[in-house]
């Protein structure tokens, strides 16, 4: 069978199981046909490039499929899962009715046991219950993969950019258009470029633009300056099952005029104006305590390397070693706690203090005061912004 055949086939529903027609007596007369119909949709649910055929058709001729967000049951859609769910409806109010029904003559009659009907619909009942649930799971799960593909392309989109930063005044001075940590290391740096750190810094913008970790989860956001690629910004937003979820955490990065000799210098800007201490190893201060960044003293194989570290390494180990769902076992000497009694009651505390304060600096006042390097990352990832902070929407 062609494939389009196939999907006609496969999204036909019945005679019967529109919501006029969805009759127990009805269903009742054709248990075979049911049954056998119910167990095809559940193989169906087994198969994933099969699963669409359970979604929503299109809303007429020459139309695009319905968006993967649309609920089954909108204006001009309709789907198996929806009739099935209405079958679901259909029999759960007639064994509801008969239980009932049943408890009130209970005594005062006996029932017919040479009546086909009960016993197939016996048979049937569980079946569209089962069915209707292994259908529900199904089409659910593939919604939110095609959301989280979506959303992932949409971050893609506008994961890595330039912006202009810096400028130079009618003296030749420098002027930020942005808040930057290391402001007076670029001014006071030397005009000299060497041609390996050119080299270095171009490639490193290129691996960026296409390696950048996003997910509906997490995802890393960069921006460069339009002229000069060694001052970036970094937007992080903390990860599912993480004290920091829906949290969005800036960085300032600045590459050293040794680069890559040095590792690049990196500086947390969410601190909540040096309030909050996040991580054990994100200082409120802004410092970031990682082994490849040599803030940390780390095996020798974890340091920095000139020839096979990069900035990409860098960004991962942020968003992987230091956003992590237990961050007080980060805390050197913590970790031997863990699984203990009293670990686990520190750790619940500590997470506690961090989602608390990540709500307040990494999603509210963000609300307030997004960089401007990152507008339209709120726009992609539904971020909006908004003179009323309490007025959250979207993803995060």
């Amino acid at each position: 069978t062609e494939p389009s055949k196939l999907s006609k086939i496969g999204r036909r529903a019945p005679r019967g199981w529109s919501s006029a027609g969805c009759g127990v007596l009805d269903m009742a007369r054709h248990v075979p046909l049911y049954r056998a119909l119910l167990e095809l949709l559940r193989a169906i649910s087994t198969c994933t490039a099969l699963v669409p055929l359970l979604l929503p058709l299109p809303v007429g001729p020459g139309q695009e499929e319905p968006d993967d967000d649309m609920e089954d049951g909108s204006e001009g859609q309709t789907s198996v899962g929806l009739l099935l769910a209405k079958m679901k409806t259909c029999v759960d109010t007639y064994t509801n009715r008969l239980r009932s029904k049943k408890d009130k003559g209970k005594g005062l009659a006996k029932t017919d046991s040479s009546d086909p009907e009960p016993e197939g619909l016996t048979l049937l009942v569980p079946d569209i219950q089962r069915t209707a649930e292994i259908v529900y799971a199904a089409t659910t799960s593939l919604r939110q993969a095609n959301q989280e593909r979506k959303l992932a392309e949409s971050s893609r989109k506008s994961s890595s950019h330039t912006f202009e930063m810096v400028s130079e005044d009618e003296d030749g001075n420098l002027v930020f258009k942005v808040s930057y940590h290391y402001m007076s290391q670029v001014k006071n740096a030397s005009d000299a470029n060497s041609a390996a750190r050119a080299r270095r810094l171009a490639q490193e913008a290129v691996t960026l633009s296409t390696s950048l970790p996003l997910s509906a989860s997490s995802s890393v956001f960069v921006r460069c300056d339009e002229e000069r690629l060694d001052i970036m910004k970094v937007l992080i937003t903390g990860p599912a099952d993480t004290p920091y979820a829906n949290g969005c955490f800036e960085f300032d990065v600045y590459f050293p005029q040794d680069y890559p000799n040095s590792p690049p210098l990196v500086n947390l800007e969410t601190t909540g104006g040096h309030s909050v201490r996040f991580n054990p190893n994100l200082y409120n201060d802004g410092k970031v305590c990682l082994s490849i960044l040599n803030t940390w003293h780390g095996r020798p194989e974890e340091k920095w390397n000139p020839q096979t570290s990069s900035f990409l390494q860098v960004l991962v180990s942020v968003q992987s070693l230091i956003l992590v769902s237990e961050p007080y076992f980060n805390e050197p000497g913590y970790e031997r706690s863990r699984g203990t009694p009293s670990g686990t009651q520190s750790s619940r505390e500590y997470d506690g203090n961090i989602r608390q304060a990540s709500v307040k600096w990494a999603m509210l006042e963000q609300l307030r005061n997004l960089s401007s390097c990152f507008r339209e990352v709120g726009s992609a990832t539904g971020l909006q912004v908004s003179s009323n902070p309490l007025n959250l929407q979207g993803s995060y």
